[in-house]
């Protein structure tokens, strides 16, 4: 966030830094109907309209170059992707997906995505809007953890100068999921904006008495980089 004059950096100083609308950038193809916002029309290279599933059954419609679609579909976090077109530039993928917006949405709240991590898929909408559309692709099953999540990860609150400890589980596209004090976690790595990841041997000191301190082993931290304490 922010910006450089001559060389040097300058810091924003909104408030809403780093998704500040001075700096977030605008990208013209996402804001894309069809008609083109560029002064030159550039993606003149394979896209793809696709749904893809989260749980338990949200779907949204989607563009993404066909060279990096399961890469996309992982990106958001989705459990099923399927491919419905292709076309021979994003101008017209962006077109017939603003046609599809009137079927399903076009994007999914990392509130909701972080609801549904540990519940089962009802496919039952996903079955009637293929039955409806009959997609050109095939239903891709993508999975994010060694074993599936039994209990629903309690958000974790980023704070400033702030230090998280755990075992990591995996990554379901922004969000991270991990083990801490026999909970399980998730964070939207999106807040971790300045922080840096550890992975040494250390000592962490818990609290377990009045004045008392008992060590708790070797950890995997996260760290906020601008702490004056490290």
């Amino acid at each position: 966030a922010g910006r450089f004059e001559d060389g040097r950096y300058v810091p924003c100083t909104s408030e809403r830094a780093p998704y500040c609308e001075r700096c977030r950038p605008f990208n013209p193809c996402a804001a894309c109907t069809g008609v083109c916002l560029k002064p030159e029309m550039d993606c003149t290279y394979p896209h793809s309209i696709y749904f893809a599933l989260f749980s338990p059954h949200l779907i949204k419609v989607g563009v993404s170059r066909t060279e990096r679609l399961e890469k996309r579909w992982r990106e958001q976090g989705a459990d099923m992707g399927v491919e419905v077109a292709r076309c021979e530039n994003g101008q017209v993928a962006r077109a017939i997906e603003h046609r599809l917006k009137s079927l399903v949405g076009d994007r999914v709240s990392t509130a909701s995505k972080m609801k549904g991590l540990a519940k089962p898929l009802d496919t039952k909408s996903w079955d009637g809007l293929l039955a409806r559309t009959k997609p050109m692709g095939t239903p891709v099953r993508l999975h994010y953890f060694d074993e599936p999540l039994t209990t629903e990860p309690q958000p974790w609150s980023v704070e400033e100068h702030s230090t998280i400890a755990g075992n990591g589980l995996g990554c379901k596209g922004n969000l991270f999921v991990f083990e801490h004090m026999g909970m399980v976690r998730v964070i939207d790595m999106r807040d971790l904006l300045g922080f840096e990841l550890v992975s040494e041997p250390q000592r962490t000191a818990v609290q377990t008495g009045l004045g008392y301190f008992e060590g708790c082993g070797e950890d995997e931290r996260i760290r906020d980089a601008t702490s004056p304490n490290p």
